[in-house]
């Protein structure tokens, strides 16, 4: 049986209860002690993510009509890749969590589905660590900043409203229908949400993010990170936000990298809102001091090094 199947059962059980317990027909709830069922022998897909190239086919072709949802689960899919938060993160955010004078965003609860017999929860987020403050690069802060002004103007918004679905979080499966669309049109594969944060910390670690950066950004601790991510690079976080804002910048390249497969950090995209080509690709210099790249076959990035 399936983690999915069992943790269903689960749930259901916890409803039966739950109700048992309102009823007086059972004195405790014992199903509130079973922790969530992992197996112990899964397979994670290596591949369930986007490279840079993927994506921006991918978001090329996403659907973002502003009268059905659409809008709304493109800016989720952006949030998602350039920050690198879970999904249950994401949907918990309200304006009072966006900055955009100093262009952060904080992290600090997130949405549980089917908990104490309610559709969604909002509660602490999964660890001490998850509690966080990052920086949004320019792309994202333009993305949601035209949001926000959008965003508004909806009827019954307030500082505390959900910032994706105003009275109530957006569900995943809303989210995963527009994906498939995008997939359908672009013919890139689809992914697992949680696949747009493997996305992102391939992207940090690629951007020569040390180890600490990529655990702050994930809201995971740093042993957590070297479990899950490959980890090449020591730039700060400042570092990595100027790389993808200034791409003609001089940078050190402070060790030997090895590469796997294709890395463009800095594609040429084509803006379907405002109309207009962009060409960022990475035509600034690194200083190497005898350090060597290898293995790389995106277009500009690196090639001075």
């Amino acid at each position: 049986m399936s983690e999915e199947y069992v943790n269903k059962m689960l749930t259901y059980l916890n409803k039966i209860f739950n109700y048992g317990l309102e009823m007086g027909y059972v004195q405790f709830n014992p199903v509130k002690r079973i922790p969530k069922y992992k197996r112990p022998d899964k397979i994670i897909d290596e591949d369930d993510f986007y490279t840079p190239d993927e994506f921006e086919q991918f978001i090329q072709c996403f659907p973002r009509n502003k009268e059905n949802g659409e809008y709304v689960c493109y800016v989720i899919v952006n949030l998602l890749y350039f920050m690198g938060c879970r999904f249950g993160e994401c949907v918990a955010l309200t304006m009072n969590d966006i900055d955009m004078d100093k262009g952060t965003i904080r992290f600090n609860k997130t949405v549980a589905r089917y908990v104490q017999g309610r559709s969604y929860l909002v509660t602490p987020p999964k660890t001490r660590n998850s509690i966080r403050m990052i920086t949004m690069p320019k792309r994202m802060k333009c993305i949601m900043q035209e949001y926000l002004d959008w965003y508004k103007d909806l009827y019954c918004i307030t500082k505390d409203t959900f910032l994706f679905g105003v009275d109530r979080p957006v569900l995943a499966k809303v989210v995963k229908k527009r994906m498939a669309i995008a997939c359908e049109r672009s013919g890139i594969r689809m992914i697992k949400i949680h696949g747009f944060r493997r996305s992102n910390a391939s992207l940090l670690c690629n951007a020569n993010a040390p180890v600490s950066l990529v655990a702050k950004r994930l809201g995971h601790t740093q042993t957590e990170c070297l479990k899950t991510y490959v980890k090449f690079f020591n730039n700060s976080e400042q570092d990595l936000i100027a790389m993808q804002n200034n791409p003609k910048g001089n940078y050190y390249l402070a060790k030997d990298i090895t590469i796997k497969g294709n890395l463009n950090l800095f594609p040429n995209y084509y803006d379907y809102d405002m109309k207009v080509q962009h060409e960022e690709c990475f035509t600034g210099s690194l200083d190497g001091k005898g350090h060597t790249i290898k293995n790389y076959t995106g277009m500009g990035l690196f090639n001075n090094a």
